[in-house]
């Protein structure tokens, strides 16, 4: 959905393409550092507890964009789901693997499967969210988008009080 309105309200806001394009580069940077923060930090780092916070912080930055909609908001909005994306695309691969091999279900199923989900993401929120940016503006499209945070949070805290999952206390992606 960020795809799609960030750019439509920051035009209707007045900025330029490369305005645009600029606010997008600085989202990129927010999630390369909390990649990269992720990824240094290891094991430690790959829980579903902290892929629950993660995935609610990931919601809850969108929420200015769903109450105000100005191009504050937006920004900030874009730039804080940026770094929420970074910390649950980066801890959800490890974690599956460490699912995978807790439940001995195939690597290659896992990460299929959160594949599928992305890209069935990167085809719904768009048109769902262009869909009800007509119909009822831009507050209603960017809750679409919060939607998936919260629901993952609450998968994931589920998934922490579960007696077979086994914390991870090698590197990224090692189970025990």
């Amino acid at each position: 959905a960020t795809q799609l309105l960030v750019p439509l309200q920051l035009h209707e806001a007045g900025f330029s393409a490369s305005a645009t394009g600029f606010v997008f580069a600085i989202a990129a940077g927010a999630y390369i550092v909390v990649s990269a923060t992720i990824v240094r930090l290891g094991g430690r780092a790959i829980t579903p507890r902290i892929s629950a916070v993660a995935c609610l912080l990931l919601a809850v930055s969108l929420l200015p964009a769903v109450l105000h909609g100005g191009a504050v908001a937006v920004i900030g909005a874009l730039v804080l789901s940026a770094a929420g994306r970074g910390a649950v695309n980066t801890i959800s691969y490890p974690l599956g693997a460490r699912s995978e091999a807790t439940h001995e279900v195939g690597e290659g199923v896992v990460m299929g499967i959160l594949n599928s989900g992305w890209a069935v993401g990167f085809v719904l929120a768009p048109l769902i969210a262009g869909w009800l940016d007509e119909l009822a503006g831009p507050g209603p499209a960017w809750l679409i988008a919060v939607i998936p945070g919260a629901l993952g949070a609450l998968l994931m805290l589920r998934s922490a009080r579960a007696p077979s999952f086994a914390p991870c206390r090698a590197g990224l992606g090692a189970s025990q």
